[in-house]
């Protein structure tokens, strides 16, 4: 408003000074001529006039009234020009109030929603409270159900190994026996001929104590072998789950990013929609060199094991069938707790873990903790007690993990997998027929094949003992 006065004041021509009231009254009342004195600028007194001043002649009188005209108009303009840019500010003016009372109630409006989002937020987040308590709770319980069905594992098999071990010792002292007293027939065989026909007799004795003393091997059912590679997915869910859920996307080296595409290809895809499906996928990959182990995973390639491995390839290449020899020397084998089997598996694990922890650590941008490298390490014991116990067994267990590559498109096959999201046998044929044409991107668990019986005869026949994980 001052700038605007400023304004005005500037455009205002100057005003003649103002009369003053005695001015205005003497040029309204004819002057006193009672005490005979001249009075300044009467009109009647000519004596005066003449004396004083000249009377102002019509063009002066004409040009002081256009002057006076002029003034007033230009007065009037003014006035004209002031009252209307008063209007124009008394516009502003409602304008500005009608401006801040849309401006009040927007802001009552923008408050309002403002609460009332507070409170749908707050009543989310003791939602969301109730829901991680009940989890936790539900967590720590099967943790705690796990943990004590672990132990009752631990302790029932120490109880049949430490039997195992006992008739095992047993055993081969009974056919070491049996051993040195066919050779001690043999040698009498030799010196005399008299006693050929006790000689047959114990040597049959002898080769039944040696059939006998086979029966160390151990030989498990199907439904073993089905609940022990359950339990193994289990953990792996588990593991994954536990540590991950909350982590977030990190930044990979190219060793790291290298490592994750040999092993998941179609990482990018997966890691996008299931975080938690391409951490399983990664580490049941790496696991595979377990599973994949020529003949017994961890047997060293030199020293006197070394030759194990030569020598069932030789028995296999001659015909003979070595799948009673080889479930009898690889459970000998399995006791040396402490010898290059013992060690060479050692170097081996630790070497899987060390991949898996470097990638995940990356992936994750999440620390391993001292909790979560046990658990690792568990799981790939446990993968180890497994691939161990099956080449083990006369049958042949074959194990394959789906591979999926841009190159190589794999689609979804209901005899050897299972969607990881659900569906299966239950289904209806028109859902089944939609999920085999479904193309697959990764595989969580690998597909387990049985050749053969139990006896390591028929290796022709393949049964599928447990189905891949497929996503």
């Amino acid at each position: 408003m001052k700038s605007l006065n400023n304004t005005q004041n500037k455009s205002l021509p100057p005003m003649p000074p103002a009369e003053s009231e005695d001015e205005r009254n003497s040029f309204n009342q004819p002057p006193d001529i009672s005490q005979g004195a001249p009075v300044p600028n009467d009109p009647y007194n000519t004596a005066y006039n003449r004396e004083e001043t000249e009377t102002p002649t019509n063009a002066e009188i004409a040009s002081h009234l256009s002057d006076l005209e002029k003034a007033l108009k230009t007065a009037r303009t003014e006035q004209q020009r002031m009252s209307s840019k008063l209007q124009e500010l008394q516009i502003q003016k409602d304008e500005a109030l009608k401006s801040h009372r849309h401006l009040e109630e927007t802001t009552a409006k923008l408050r309002l929603d403002h609460e009332q989002e507070l409170h749908s937020l707050r009543s989310k987040l003791a939602e969301e409270s109730e829901s991680s308590t009940y989890w936790a709770r539900k967590h720590s319980t099967v943790l705690n159900d796990l943990n004590a069905l672990k132990t009752r594992f631990l302790e029932r098999d120490a109880m049949w190994k430490s039997e195992w071990e006992r008739k095992a010792a047993q055993l081969m002292g009974e056919r070491d026996g049996l051993v040195e007293k066919l050779h001690g027939v043999q040698r009498g065989m030799e010196e005399k001929g008299k006693e050929a026909e006790e000689a047959r007799r114990q040597l049959v004795e002898l080769k039944q104590g040696v059939a006998r003393a086979g029966r160390v091997e151990e030989q498990i059912s199907d439904e073993e072998v089905r609940e022990r590679l359950a339990g193994l997915r289990y953990e792996i869910e588990n593991w994954v789950v536990g540590g991950f859920r909350r982590g977030k996307g990190g930044n990979l080296s190219s060793t790291a990013r290298r490592e994750l595409e040999q092993s998941v290809p179609l990482y990018r895809s997966v890691f996008k929609d299931a975080k938690l499906v391409l951490y399983q996928a990664f580490v049941m990959d790496k696991l595979m060199s377990i599973f994949d182990a020529p003949l017994y995973f961890g047997l060293p390639k030199d020293g006197p094991l070394g030759h194990v491995a030569t020598l069932n390839e030789y028995l296999e290449s001659i015909g003979l069938d070595s799948a009673q020899w080889r479930s009898i020397t690889l459970g000998m084998v399995d006791q040396d707790q402490n010898g290059d089997l013992a060690k060479h598996t050692k170097i081996l694990t630790a070497a899987i873990q060390s991949k898996v922890e470097t990638v995940l650590s990356q992936l994750t941008a999440n620390q391993f903790s001292s909790t979560q490298k046990s658990g690792l390490s568990s799981i790939i014991n446990n993968a180890v007690k497994i691939t161990r116990l099956v080449r083990r067994q006369r049958a042949r267990f074959v194990f394959e993990l789906p591979k999926v590559s841009p190159e190589r498109e794999a689609r979804f096959d209901d005899d050897v997998m299972e969607d990881i999201n659900g569906g299966g046998e239950d289904d209806d044929d028109d859902e089944q027929h939609e999920s085999n044409d479904r193309k697959i991107r990764c595989a969580t668990f690998p597909v387990v094949y049985k050749m053969g019986d139990e006896r390591g005869e028929n290796l022709h026949l393949r049964n599928v003992i447990y189905k891949a994980r497929v996503f």
